[in-house]
């Protein structure tokens, strides 16, 4: 007989032991029980609790994460004082045919007996485990040999049991093991096993064991007959399984219960479920709290429970009556198995991506999002070909016109694989021209309609809320120039969440009211800005970590003249452009990485105007500033960036300019501005310094206002 035992109480690790070898020396040295008990809790403790359970992974403890799999005999533990002489006796005591093996007295002076089987059997769940443990206890009558018996700790097959002292071996009996399945098989009938698998009816099962299986099932197949486990054609006992509704409830084998799928294939048990209910929950999921069913125009809708049991019995005329000997309705079975084999952990857009159930950060979620692509016409096409406005206004928008190319790639990028329902990222676009040269049409017309959609994030994008959760139901986020960006701090949020948007593809959407919902969001964000210096300054700030993430576009300025029914154009030549976008194959020049598929393009004038709206930008100009006030001839400064937060405090006029200035973010902008050529980098034993060459300074590149 195998034991299994963990050093402490809360050690997860187990081992195979003999606990009558174990020489138990601690236990002796307390003399009371809750503080030997606070030892056996302690980490560190190396002592021996023992349990005849056996789990799922047989080196771990068993817990309600790794199941009960294998029982090797019985543990039964007394709490009354008992006398060396009571347990001496304890044969005299046992009424039943076989006796238990050995016999230990606990801390508190009780007693513990353990029943070896004669081969280990399996359990099929924690559950079937406690109620073949109350047979058991009847049949063997465990709780009349001696008194106080923990029936609680008897039944539950986490318990581990501490070692003990004084242990006899009583007998060298085992529990017969047809009597041990019979009293599993007998356990076996209260048990709910429609719970654990797919119910079938037992006629339909026994016509597919004849197919399948011809001749290896003896006498009548019927719920309750045992008989041979028929589908492993090395067994050869012919009462070693038990016919269950759901599968076949085994004593030996590899596993305690194998339902009908295993044992007459999936598809076996698919087809009978198509029969029925299959139809019906196809298109039911349940998030836990709500059910969600897909309609027949292809959209979801969220029902409570009652709503749900409505739909079923009226949509699908499903019974809502529990048949004599059943407890559940047919209205019940169908929401059971929308619980257990179509949950999901939420029901959240992912837009362009497979509708129904699919994979976000390993968890299943529903997806909601029915936005598609416009369809593409057939072709293939050239270029104008079907769609001559479209063509004729892309040739002229932008400036230079090699721009035209990389803004192409990029659709296709977001066309191509959102036609698939595969969106891959891709760059945020920043379209940027005078008033009046269709900016907003290219972003808000030709490219919201030809991927399916777009929304007005410029609220969020600019901090005005925190609220994300329906922007996310649409592939393409707009902006444009008209959202003011007051001061520096909002423009670095508005720079770093155009980074993130970019950069991630899990995200958290918010929505007011509402559950927070992790969302797979691939889509795309345009921009779009006049040139003058107030609206420019939506332009990001650009470095070395972002410059891959955006494409700048500069738009061309020339007499525009759109047709009044410029909308109804684009619509109808749309799908022409979808055609040959998807059939036309990038240039070299700008394919790009893996991850965003085209090289960003980021056009000179427009890269100086976002340097300008970066923190280090506007820090060079205070920088600037301050090497003005230092005489004449001064070619260096030097110092740490405590002592230029002291320096730049000390000029008249500079307060205002330093109000959210520090010596730690002076040192982090230093640190950002330390490859331009004129500043370098110290470090002694006590403090960094800078260095400063004011003539490299003043030398840099577009630099005019020189001071000499």
């Amino acid at each position: 007989m195998k034991l299994y035992a963990i050093d402490n109480l809360v050690s997860q690790t187990a081992r195979i032991a003999e606990p009558w070898t174990f020489p138990n020396r601690a236990m002796e040295g307390f003399s009371d029980k809750d503080a030997f008990l606070e030892y056996r809790k302690k980490p560190s403790t190396k002592h021996l609790h023992y349990s005849a359970f056996e789990g799922l992974d047989p080196l771990l403890r068993v817990t309600e994460s790794n199941k009960a799999v294998v029982l090797h005999g019985v543990v039964a533990d007394y709490d009354a004082s008992i006398t060396v002489e009571e347990r001496a006796a304890v044969l005299e005591k046992v009424k039943v045919e076989f006796r238990p093996q050995w016999v230990s007295r606990t801390f508190s002076g009780g007693a513990r007996l353990i029943w070896a089987f004669e081969e280990p059997v399996c359990v099929p769940s924690n559950e079937a485990a406690k109620a073949f443990l109350k047979v058991f206890r009847k049949k063997m009558k465990v709780g009349a040999i001696f008194p106080g018996l923990d029936e609680e700790a008897l039944c539950n097959p986490a318990t581990y049991y501490e070692a003990g002292v004084e242990w006899v071996r009583l007998s060298e009996d085992v529990v017969p093991r047809n009597l041990v399945w019979q009293w599993m098989a007998q356990s076996g009938e209260g048990m709910r096993w429609d719970k654990l698998h797919t119910a079938i009816p037992v006629e339909k099962v026994a016509e597919e064991v004849v197919r399948q299986y011809p001749g290896r099932w003896q006498g009548s197949f019927e719920l309750g007959a045992r008989g041979v486990r028929f589908w492993d054609f090395t067994a050869d006992n012919e009462t070693s399984a038990v016919v269950r509704e759901s599968g076949m409830q085994c004593f030996t084998g590899p596993s305690a219960f194998v339902p009908w799928g295993a044992i007459l294939g999936r598809r076996f048990v698919e087809e009978y479920e198509a029969d029925r209910l299959g139809r019906v929950i196809a298109t039911l999921w349940f998030d836990g709290r709500e059910y969600w069913r897909q309609g027949d125009d292809g959209r979801f809708q969220s029902l409570g429970r009652e709503d749900m049991r409505l739909w079923l019995k009226s949509k699908h005329a499903l019974s809502a009556s529990v048949p004599r000997g059943e407890s559940c309705s047919e209205v019940d079975h169908a929401l059971r198995m929308v619980q257990e084999n179509k949950r999901v952990v939420c029901a959240a857009p992912a837009v362009l991506k497979p509708i129904g159930l699919i994979r976000v950060s390993g968890q299943a979620v529903l997806n909601v999002s029915t936005v598609r692509v416009i369809e593409p016409a057939p072709g293939p096409l050239k270029w104008g070909e079907g769609f001559p406005w479209i063509a004729a206004f892309l040739d002229g928008f932008f400036e230079p016109q090699e721009q035209l190319d990389f803004f192409l790639a990029w659709l296709k990028r977001f066309y191509e694989t959102g036609w698939r329902r595969a969106l891959l990222p891709g760059q945020a676009t920043f379209l940027c021209g005078e008033k009046d040269q269709g900016k907003n049409l290219l972003s808000n017309v030709i490219v919201s309609k030809l991927v399916g959609g777009h929304v007005d994030a410029a609220d969020y994008l600019t901090g005005q809320t925190k609220f994300s959760g329906s922007f996310f139901e649409m592939p393409l986020w707009t902006m444009d120039d008209v959202t003011p960006l007051a001061d520096a701090a909002k423009h670095r949020h508005y720079t770093a969440l155009l980074k993130k948007m970019v950069a991630n593809r899990i995200f958290s959407a918010d929505e007011k009211f509402k559950k927070v919902q992790t969302v797979e969001w691939c889509g795309r964000i345009i921009v779009t800005t006049n040139l003058d210096p107030e609206s420019i300054r939506i332009l990001p700030a650009l470095d070395v970590s972002n410059q891959d993430k955006v494409c700048l576009f500069r738009v061309r300025t020339m007499e525009r003249e759109f047709p009044a029914n410029v909308v109804e154009i684009i619509t109808g030549e749309l799908p022409y452009l979808g055609r040959w976008l998807y059939d036309w194959e990038m240039p070299k020049e700008v394919v790009g990485s893996v991850r965003y598929g085209v090289k960003p393009y980021i056009e000179e004038s427009l890269l100086a105007e976002a340097r300008q709206s970066s923190d280090t930008a506007q820090f060079e100009e205070l920088l600037g500033a301050f090497l003005k006030q230092l005489p004449e001839k001064t070619s260096e400064w030097a110092g740490t960036a405590t002592d230029l937060m002291a320096q730049l405090a000390g000029v008249e006029g500079f307060g205002p300019l330093l109000r959210d200035i520090t010596p730690s973010r002076i040192g982090r902008l230093l640190a950002k501005l330390e490859g331009s050529g004129y500043l370098r980098f110290e470090r002694n034993m006590t403090a960094r310094f800078w260095r400063v060459d004011i003539e490299k300074f003043w030398g840099r590149e577009g630099v005019s206002d020189v001071p000499f």
